[in-house]
């Protein structure tokens, strides 16, 4: 999997191709090439998409300016949302909808992968999902701040799988990891002192879970080594 520097330099490259190939007159110089992701087959050999500006004239332009925003974004250091995105490119008229430009943003990650040739996930394009659940339990996270602990706190689940493979549990009176599917239903678990009677930790993933969430549900249930419940 490609980290964030590689993909950086990736898209870096990828730009300096066109221009290059715009400058020698070539008039294919902005197309691209994806991995097929509907290929399947370890022992196949790579099947690549091309999508050419005189085909996919709109297409290819989604595709620019994303690969532009994204790159802007990488080198600031920062995340994005996917609808932070979405928010900052609807001005401009191109998409028609948030599920087309996340569409667009997997088909980054293609294009990125067929010019390195390793897979490159939103992550390493420093795109993440919105933050998507809760948590709360009777357990003390270790944070840059200092500890803090959860009893009664709820606390929002990051986006990025990676902050939460990150997050350390200090210290755990939790018996139980317990998630529950609906954002209201646990809020009711909470509001009744649930935690006063089972001491767990308690997870929502508001309804379909995020990549984000399944991290941190995998995350604790291996520090915490505690059963684990899905209700």
């Amino acid at each position: 999997m490609l980290s964030r520097a590689h993909a950086l330099c990736a898209l870096e490259e990828l730009m300096a191709d066109a221009v290059r190939r715009l400058s020698d007159g070539d008039s294919g110089a902005v197309d691209l090439a994806q991995l097929d992701r509907s290929a399947h087959g370890a022992n196949l050999e790579p099947v690549i998409n091309d999508y050419t500006a005189a085909q996919h004239p709109h297409r290819v332009a989604q595709l620019w300016v994303v690969m532009a925003a994204i790159h802007a974004n990488l080198v600031a250091g920062k995340k994005l949302a996917q609808r932070e995105l979405w928010y900052r490119l609807k001005p401009l008229g191109l998409f028609e909808s948030p599920a087309l430009l996340y569409e667009r943003i997997l088909e980054v990650c293609a294009i990125v992968s067929a010019w390195c040739g390793a897979a490159c996930p939103r992550e390493s394009l420093g795109v993440v999902a919105s933050a998507r659940g809760s948590m709360t339990g009777t357990l003390t996270l270790n944070q840059p701040e200092g500890p803090r602990q959860l009893d009664g706190v709820v606390f929002a689940i990051p986006g990025d799988p990676a902050e939460c493979l990150a997050l350390r549990f200090t210290e755990s009176r939790a018996r139980y990891i317990v998630v529950v599917e609906k954002d209201t239903v646990f809020s009711r678990l909470v509001e009744d002192g649930f935690l006063r009677h089972v001491p767990c930790l308690l997870i929502t993933a508001c309804g379909f879970p995020s990549l984000a969430a399944r991290a941190l549900v995998q995350h604790a249930v291996e520090v915490c080594s505690r059963p684990f419940l899905a209700v």
